[in-house]
């Protein structure tokens, strides 16, 4: 029994070592993307409802509904890690020049974790809303992924974008604005 015991101990070690070897394998097969790389790609989010207008908006997002232009709504979440890089990417690059007046909703689980996240970032130049559980943008949008960029237009959800990068999420907006609110591909 023993010799059996230390038999399938060693077959398990070897096929350990086995696993992490061509686990190394296949990672220096994969193209190296270089430290602060930023997928520049901008994917439509199928499952927010194109056309949706809330029935109700927080106080502190309300000047996004009244907007004639494109203006954008970014879902951020506290849990996210592409999300804290999204949120370092906003404080750095769209109070200088942004061309698309933008909110964000965080959705969190605690008003607490969402406050801290908005503090951190330095995010409380541009409105925004604590979305505990995000309730909010999932009711009235169908909003569950993060991040996440809704392009409204009076208020209207026009179009939805999964992005990691903003200078990519509002080249979108504009381009898309500039073929009269037509979808375009920027994926």
């Amino acid at each position: 029994m023993i010799l059996f015991l230390a038999i399938a101990i060693l077959v398990l070690a070897a096929a350990i070592v086995l696993l992490f070897a061509m686990m190394g394998e296949l990672t220096a097969r994969l193209p190296r993307l270089g430290v602060g790389y930023r997928d520049p790609g901008v994917r439509p989010l199928p499952e927010v409802r194109i056309g949706a207008r809330a029935t109700h908006w927080p106080s502190e997002l309300l000047q996004l509904a009244n907007q004639d232009d494109a203006a954008c709504l970014v879902v951020l979440s506290t849990a996210c890690a592409t999300c804290e890089d999204v949120a370092q990417q906003m404080a750095e690059h769209l109070p200088h020049g942004s061309q698309v007046p933008t909110g964000i909703a965080v959705s969190c689980a605690d008003r607490r974790a969402g406050e801290e996240f908005v503090q951190r970032h330095g995010l409380a130049r541009f409105p925004v809303y604590v979305d505990e559980r995000g309730d909010w943008v999932s009711r009235e949008f169908g909003a569950r992924t993060s991040p996440s960029g809704l392009v409204l237009r009076q208020g209207v959800v026009d179009a939805a974008y999964v992005f990691g990068d903003v200078a990519a999420l509002e080249k979108a907006i504009i381009s898309s604005s500039n073929n009269n609110g037509s979808e375009v591909d920027v994926a």
